[in-house]
Formats: C-alpha cells, structure tokens, sequence
C-alpha cells in the first residue's frame, strides 16, 4: 500500500502542473506559464497537505485524542486576526505597495500565531494535563471568533470580500519564491519530528512509562506545541484555513498501513495529506473556481471523519 499511496501522490502533482486551461503545446511555448502559475500552485497545494497531516499527527500523538488537528490549539484564531488587523491597519493609508501588504499579511498571521503559542506555553507551565491545553485552545478559538466579528463589521465590502476569499482556502496566492520558503519550514519541521520519533511512541504507551524509560515529558510537550504553531500557522498564512486534512490524513495513513511508528507515519501521513489538497487544487481548477477548496474538502472529509470515528469506536470496517 506504500507505493500506492506514492504512486497516488505522483499522478496527483503530475496532473496538478498540466491541469488548467492552457495547453501542453502552449506550456510549452510559453514556459512561464509553468515557472508562475502552474508549478507554485502546485507546490502550495502539496506543502499544505503535507504541514497539515503532519501537524494533526503530532497533536493527535501528543494528545491521545482522534479529534485533535491543527487549529485545535486556537492556532486558527490567532492568523486569523493577525491577517484581519493588518488589513485593517492598511485601510488607514492610500497608495500601499502591493509587495508590502502581501508580506504583511504572511508576516501578521505567523505574528497571530506565535501570539497565541506564547499564550499556550505560558499555560502548560501550569497545567500539566494534556486536556486542559485543549479546552484553552478552544477557549481561544470562541474569544477569537468574537473579536473576528467585531473586525469584520469595521471592514469595507473590498477587504470582507479578500477575507472570505482567503477563509475560503487558496493555492494560487503567492509565487514560487514563497513556495521555497514554505517547503524549507516543513522540511526544517519535518527533520525534527523525525528525530522525535522514538519519544513520540513511547508516550503513544502513557507518559508514566515513557518517563521510566527517560522521555522528557515536557521538551516533547513545548516541541509539539511550537512544531503544530508553525506548521499551522505559517500554512493558513500562505493558503487559508484548509478544513479536515489535519484530522483524517492520520487516521486513513494508520487504517491503510496498519502502522504505528512514528517514523513511518510522518511520512506516509504528510502524502496523504498532500493527496487530499492536490485533488482538492484540482477540482478547484477544474471546475474554474465554482467549488472552493474548504467546499469540497469538508464535502469530502466529514463522511470519511465519520466513518473512521464510527469504525474506531466498533473495531468493525463498514460495507
């Protein structure tokens, strides 16, 4: 099943670069078409699907929890009223560069999000149980969502619409150059999480016999934490908040694999989540832009959510 799923994710970019409404022979003449609008598509689509799995992994292991993904830590919250702040802020000047609201927008939805992991640092100083970090990010994520509806009466119909665009999620945002950036912070993420492997299954067995066996409990506590921030965080910024992808790639990569190891999970999970947001990018492109990207995601994930749930609780595979 390894070599599906790679197979799967190799058609799926193959077909995400030569999807569109220009022909191969008009690629092929005009290679920019590629280099500018294809291929940095493409990228976002795969990195985001890839930070996201990985991120709903980490947090699903850390937490014990089927339902934890990437914005259960209100990390969803925190880029979201960065990205609402900075529009605001740009609202009071006339003749803005283009160049600068772009990175101003990347640069508030990280700031939101580092905000809100400060806050949730601080927290696990004095919480030790994993579950009440998950009601503080849900805490979070309800005092957020207020202040967003405050944000959002104040904005004119020009920047509400930009908003609901980028909630709507987005491949298509930034170029190539941002791609690299984006790929180099999974990869740097991704490097570490491997080397964490091996803490990462023994707290799978309790926290109680992972400390017997030498697990630092809270340096994997404060890494998990700030790895899902800046995965999240940095994904949301660039793509918008891309719904399911963090909660089920993990379970459908165990389910498939029947595996458990973290070193083998990180990676199969972060493909699988790149098949979900490539197919997504191109049913998006496909049906020119008339089935967002968090539409048929959601369409897409909450039965196959469903159905893990239900098959989890029986132990019994429907149909």
């Amino acid at each position: 099943m390894k070599k599906v799923i790679v197979l799967i994710f190799i058609s799926l970019v193959s077909l995400s670069i030569f999807c569109g409404e220009f022909s191969i022979n008009e690629i092929i003449n005009n290679p920019d078409i590629l280099i500018n609008i294809r291929i940095p598509r493409t990228l976002f689509s795969l990195f985001s699907g890839l930070s996201l799995a990985i991120c709903g992994l980490l947090l699903q292991s850390f937490f014990q929890n089927p339902l934890a993904g990437p914005f259960v830590l209100g990390i969803h919250s925190g880029a979201s009223i960065g990205i609402l702040s900075w529009i605001l802020f740009m609202g009071l000047f006339i003749n803005i560069s283009p160049l600068l609201i772009q990175n101003g927008l990347i640069l508030a939805s990280i700031a939101g999000t580092f905000i809100v992991l400060s806050l949730l640092l601080l927290m696990s100083r004095y919480f030790k149980n994993k579950s009440f970090l998950i009601i503080i990010g849900m805490l979070i994520s309800y005092a957020g969502s207020s202040i967003m509806n405050v944000f959002t009466n104040v904005l004119d119909a020009k920047d509400l619409k930009n908003f609901m665009i980028w909630g709507l999620g987005n491949f298509e945002r930034y170029g190539i150059g941002y791609a690299i950036f984006f790929g180099f912070v999974i990869c740097l993420v991704l490097f570490f999480s491997l080397n964490r492997s091996n803490d990462l299954n023994k707290i799978l067995l309790g926290e109680n016999y992972a400390r017997s066996l030498g697990v630092n409990i809270e340096l994997n506590r404060r890494f998990l934490i700030i790895a899902s921030s800046i995965l999240g965080g940095v994904c949301l910024s660039f793509c918008g908040p891309l719904v399911f992808i963090g909660v089920i790639s993990p379970h459908l990569t165990r389910l498939i694999l029947n595996e458990n190891h973290h070193k083998v999970l990180l990676i199969y999970s972060g493909l699988m989540g790149a098949i979900f947001s490539l197919s997504s990018s191109i049913i998006f492109t496909v049906s020119n832009g008339l089935i967002p990207i968090n539409a048929f995601l959601g369409l897409l994930g909450a039965p196959i959510l469903v159905y893990l749930l239900v098959k989890r609780k029986t132990g019994v595979v429907l149909g």
